[in-house]
């Protein structure tokens, strides 16, 4: 499994590099740098991950932050989010 997890934190520090020119590359950056972390300690130090309180919160964190972080910012600085019910229509 750790060759996995080391795989898919290439993968993700790949993608979050290709977000350099995403006008909300800042959001999707930090998405994909929190999920390579994880991966990257996973493979690393996978006896860290279990059963450990900074995991518990760190991960529940990192879910929280993404659900509230607000997906992109106009040229004016305000921001909007992308609600699932007009991604359906």
């Amino acid at each position: 499994m750790r060759a996995v997890h080391g795989v898919l934190c290439a993968i993700l520090l790949l993608f979050a590099a290709l977000q350099y020119n995403d006008p909300d590359w800042h959001y999707w950056g930090l998405v994909y740098l929190l999920a390579a972390g994880w991966s990257s300690m996973a493979a690393l130090a996978p006896q860290r991950l279990q059963s450990s309180r900074p995991a518990q919160i760190g991960a529940a964190l990192s879910i929280l932050l993404f659900l509230i972080l607000p997906t992109s910012w106009d040229r004016n600085g305000s921001t909007t989010r992308r609600h699932a019910s007009r991604l359906a229509t």
